[in-house]
């Protein structure tokens, strides 16, 4: 970088040089004959650009010293991984992994009804993105508000449904496993979440509630249990839902259409897990 600085102070004087030999010439050529108001005007041409060379050099060595002290930050700072294959927002912040800022999306969706459904494909990044959705409305998460979101473009436009819920997360593709105990490998998995959403925000139910809750071996029991206190406690729930399709796809794909029925129809286990939302979830 210096030795381009150089190149073009030389450049500059050699343009000097070429002005006061042009400025003599133009001189000759408009009618002035005499010599002593040449050299004045030779003369003058190189004060006037030995003061710009000078204030170019000035600048142009500035400029390199800033160019070599951030390159010299940029190879000292760690360059940051792109995030293939994780898919929570914490983890992706806390790591300072490489995050393409999505969260100008969230003041649109709030504009949407209350029922979001995400179809995109495949790796677009559908799970990152609602796990960042349950990291900014989950009320557990408040203290950390700044410090996750705070240089993203929410930090600057929050909501205000900003942490404003109790957060329930699912993601049906571990709710898979046996299929002779579909039913019980998916009440088991449902029945641990509502647990670890009870132990989230137990400070906001009733002590003897939380306890019953805990002992309950049902999902549908423990759902129950949290809507009735959360409606008369006044309490916003939040509901998301990561690969519901992924529990139902396995079973068509490997038990064929018959068994996929029997869940997801009429009196289906799956269907009726379902039913417990309507109303439950703002």
């Amino acid at each position: 970088r210096y030795d381009v600085a150089k190149c073009i102070i030389a450049s500059i004087d050699i343009c000097t040089h070429l002005l006061t030999s042009v400025a003599g010439e133009i001189s000759l050529q408009i009618g002035y004959k005499d010599t002593n108001i040449i050299h004045e005007i030779s003369i003058e041409i190189q004060n006037q650009c030995t003061v710009t060379v000078t204030g170019y050099a000035i600048i142009i060595t500035f400029v390199a010293i800033i160019f070599n002290t951030q390159a010299n930050r940029m190879d000292a700072e760690e360059i940051k991984q792109v995030p293939y294959g994780v898919s929570d927002f914490l983890s992706v912040r806390e790591r300072n992994l490489y995050y393409v800022d999505k969260t100008m999306y969230l003041t649109l969706l709030e504009q949407q009804p209350d029922n979001l459904f995400f179809i995109r494909p495949r790796r677009f990044g559908k799970s990152l993105f609602i796990s960042m959705m349950q990291t900014y409305y989950d009320k557990a998460m408040a203290e950390e508000f700044d410090n996750l979101f705070g240089d993203l473009w929410i930090g600057q436009h929050p909501t205000r449904l900003k942490n404003r819920y109790q957060v329930l997360y699912l993601d049906f593709s571990r709710a898979g496993g046996n299929m002779e105990r579909l039913e019980e490998n998916f009440n088991a998995y449902c029945c641990n979440r509502l647990n670890d959403f009870v132990y989230r925000y137990e400070t906001d139910y009733p002590k003897e509630l939380v306890q019953a809750i805990l002992q309950s071996t049902s999902a549908v029991d423990k759902c129950n249990k949290i809507n009735d206190a959360a409606k008369r406690l006044r309490i916003p729930l939040y509901l998301i839902i990561d690969e519901y399709d992924n529990f139902t796809n396995i079973v068509l794909n490997e038990q064929g259409e018959a068994v996929y029925r029997a869940i997801t129809y009429a009196s289906g286990f799956y269907r009726d897990f379902f039913k417990l939302f309507k109303g439950m979830f703002e």
